[in-house]
């Protein structure tokens, strides 16, 4: 896996959800897996995505040896932007159990 190439800036937020999309429409049996998340990707070939898996199972293995201490930051060039933004949800139960 050495000739690997890190997959950074190549790939966009929008295309890493489409990847993530891909691995639940077409599971690890899926005949022609890697052409048909391609597809739905667009301008990413088969090797390309199967090359992108490749880095991310790396990248797990190397989070769960405990030799990543930190998560990445996003490139100075990458548009965060595109990202949904996470909001904070009051629920019932923290009426009910919080401060009174």
């Amino acid at each position: 896996m050495d000739d690997i190439v890190n997959y950074g800036p190549e790939w966009t937020w929008q295309e890493n959800k489409q990847f993530e999309n891909g691995f639940v429409e077409f599971p690890k049996d899926c005949p022609n897996r890697w052409e048909r998340i391609a597809a739905k990707l667009g301008a990413k070939s088969a090797m390309k995505v199967e090359q992108h898996y490749a880095v991310l199972l790396t990248d797990l293995e190397a989070i769960e040896a405990g030799l990543i201490d930190h998560l990445l930051e996003y490139a100075d060039n990458e548009d965060v932007s595109e990202a949904p933004k996470c909001e904070k949800k009051q629920t019932k139960n923290f009426k009910k159990n919080g401060p009174n």
